[in-house]
């Protein structure tokens, strides 16, 4: 079944950049939900081997509840822990001038490859997309 657009009478041309801007936005969304996945539960898998190797080493026998219960926390911690320092390097990026505002209405805002901290600014753009005057877009 083929998708046809809709049809406007006043002749805006607007409508198809919008669409196209909007799957750009949940593209990048999804690949930022993506990373942060993948870093939390990796960073918490290490986290509850180490938990229970030390609470093996200290002569205890964890249960599997209280492992599942320590993963369960830790994954909730570090993903807010990442979330929250993504979005503070992304305003001390912007605050120093390594976030540039493109132009042009939709395009994408460009992070200076010398950012300290680039993989988070870029993480917490693609976790929250931004507009060309870098507020948040709803």
């Amino acid at each position: 079944m083929k998708h046809d657009m809709p049809k406007h009478d006043g002749g805006d041309d607007r409508a198809p950049l919008d669409v196209k801007q909007a799957r750009v936005r949940a593209a990048l969304r999804l690949r930022g939900v993506m990373k942060l996945t993948l870093i939390t539960i990796a960073v918490a898998q290490v986290l509850t081997l180490a938990f229970e190797s030390l609470l093996v080493a200290a002569g205890f026998a964890p249960e599997a509840a209280t492992l599942l219960l320590f993963r369960f926390v830790t994954c909730a911690l570090v993903s807010f822990w990442l979330q929250a320092d993504a979005l503070r390097a992304y305003q001390s990026a912007a605050q120093h001038g390594f976030v540039t505002a493109p132009g042009t209405h939709g395009d994408l805002i460009d992070v200076a490859p010398q950012c300290p901290k680039r993989w988070l600014v870029v993480l917490s753009l693609q976790l929250d997309p931004r507009g060309s005057n870098g507020e948040r877009i709803k």
